[in-house]
């Protein structure tokens, strides 16, 4: 069986010390890790760049690599990964937590955010990035995992603690595997069953 890259990216404002726990997991384990050529970090900072730029060096990245690489984003990772999905070395994708029918938010919080943060703009269900995702036609292996519980005080619905499950499940990809774990939005990046996912899409080639 051939080796395949891991390529991680990681959520807005995060870095790749995200994945600390998982790749550990994978790596400390014999039957898993004999699976991996390497773990790759795709980091950015999205206070800096438009995610247009920032898909194009992440792009950039997985393309140097020159393997078959299962590309797992986090959040807006997630959002990423999803773009990179044409890409000759990306074999399977996963997001994990991500808003992939883009952000919706009260208009107040939407103004709120637009002034703090502009990149976040690129997010929001309405922009022509999330559009364009949503009209894509996805042919290689997707699993969308959804993290389901979690509070936040600003969130009027169901929610993570970060990001409304329905962001999570509003649209999914046409050929998307979804699985829902019980598990708010950062602590996700240390459950077992995100590790078994990532395990079982290693054994399956």
């Amino acid at each position: 069986m051939a080796k395949k890259n891991i390529f991680f990216i990681h959520g807005a404002w995060g870095s790749k010390n995200s994945f600390n726990y998982i790749s550990e997991s994978l790596y400390t384990s014999k039957k898993y890790s004999k699976l991996i050529n390497d773990i790759i970090y795709y980091e950015y900072d999205n206070s800096r760049k438009s995610i247009k730029d920032i898909i194009s060096d992440a792009r950039d990245m997985l393309c140097s690599t020159g393997r078959d690489s299962i590309v797992i984003g986090h959040s807006m990772g997630g959002l990423i990964a999803l773009s990179l999905e044409p890409e000759d070395p990306t074999s399977k994708i996963i997001t994990i937590a991500s808003p992939l029918s883009g952000l919706r938010v009260p208009k107040l919080t939407e103004l709120f955010l637009s002034f703090r943060e502009p990149s976040l703009n690129d997010i929001m269900y309405h922009s022509s990035f999330i559009n364009t995702l949503h009209k894509s036609c996805y042919t290689k292996p997707i699993h969308n995992i959804i993290s389901i519980k979690g509070f936040n005080p600003f969130i009027y619905e169901p929610s993570d603690g970060v990001i409304s499950i329905s962001s999570q499940l509003n649209w999914i990809p046409n050929n998307a595997k979804v699985t829902k774990i019980k598990s708010s939005h950062h602590e996700i990046l240390q459950n077992e069953e995100v590790i078994d996912i990532i395990k079982e899409t290693l054994i399956d080639g």
